[in-house]
């Protein structure tokens, strides 16, 4: 998969659904030419005509659709973010990071201390935490889960 292509996922609601907590995407991923890559998620509903919707960041005397696409202004869902090497650390592995948070049996928690190159062409097992959501899908709406990046880039892309 190149830098601006995703993988796409659609769920098409048949009863109105409200989704709440924390998320995470588990992958099974391979890249057959380098030894780590970068993995985005993210969530974004889709309205029963099948326009993605988005949500102001602030209060704003406009209309949705007056104000620019761009990140500081509006939000499409819930992301989250992973350099493939950094699979190891999950859970802490390479240095536990004490805590009296009880969640740390549900969450997915890396500690960022170690990272291991992924021999290329080899899977990996890897869970991305997705930011907290709360979504109310109503009848006929869609969520569509996407892999790559796509929040609104105010700069250009340029390839590494």
């Amino acid at each position: 998969m190149g830098l601006n292509e995703c993988q796409t996922f659609i769920a098409k609601f048949d009863v109105t659904t409200e989704l709440a907590g924390y998320p995470k995407a588990v992958l099974l991923m391979l890249c057959p030419d380098h030894d780590n890559f970068d993995v985005v998620v993210q969530i974004r509903k889709i309205d029963n005509k099948g326009r993605q919707l988005s949500h102001l960041n602030y209060p704003c005397p406009a209309a949705i659709d007056q104000v620019p696409d761009v990140n500081t202004a509006k939000t499409w869902g819930p992301q989250g973010f992973l350099r493939a090497s950094h699979h190891i650390s999950l859970n802490a592995e390479g240095g536990l990071i004490v805590s009296d948070d009880s969640s740390h049996e549900t969450d997915v928690f890396y500690s960022h201390r170690v990272r291991q190159p992924i021999t290329p062409g080899t899977t990996v097992r890897i869970e991305i935490p997705i930011w907290p959501i709360g979504l109310c899908l109503l009848l006929n709406q869609k969520m569509r889960i996407s892999g790559g990046i796509m929040f609104t880039q105010e700069g250009s892309t340029t390839a590494i």
